[in-house]
């Protein structure tokens, strides 16, 4: 009955752990979409062609050239801050989300954690009672045999 308790207790232990690892992982980012997505946009790139075409440069559309990339830097820079902007909040809703997942986590295996302290306890607490037991054993056979020489 022990042995099967310790058994239960381990494969309990190891799926806790395997839990808090995935999760963790998880939280990482780390997922075989991503890594699909980044490999498929390689190959598309490797795969794509672009043609242009020059326009003889004058003092008219050098301005509208330079007012045209200021405006696209401008455009660049607010969705730069709107991008961090939501990244921040949706990293605190993570963060709350994933600590009411981690929480509990972390509190299930330290109460794993003691209760395997209290089966150690319990099983050198037995073995010490079975030493006792076969040491009274042993004095005992000993007493019976000083006896029996006795009144031989």
């Amino acid at each position: 009955m022990f042995k099967f308790m310790i058994k239960i207790w381990h494969i309990i232990t190891v799926t806790f752990l395997m839990l808090f690892i995935f999760s963790f992982l998880f939280y990482l980012g780390v997922n075989p979409i991503d890594v699909e997505n980044f490999l498929g946009a390689k190959i598309i790139r490797a795969f794509t062609t672009t043609t242009s075409a020059d326009v003889p440069a004058n003092p008219f559309n050098n301005l509208a050239a330079q007012l045209n990339n200021k405006e696209n830097s401008l455009n660049a820079k607010e969705q730069d801050l709107n991008d961090i902007q939501n990244n921040l909040s949706n990293q605190t809703d993570a963060l709350k989300r994933w600590l009411v997942y981690i929480v509990p986590l972390v509190i299930a295996l330290f109460i794993l954690v003691l209760i395997n302290f209290y089966f150690d306890y319990k099983e050198r607490k037995m073995l010490s009672k079975l030493e006792e037991n076969e040491i009274k054993i042993i004095e005992a056979e000993k007493r019976l045999e000083e006896k029996i020489d006795k009144k031989d």
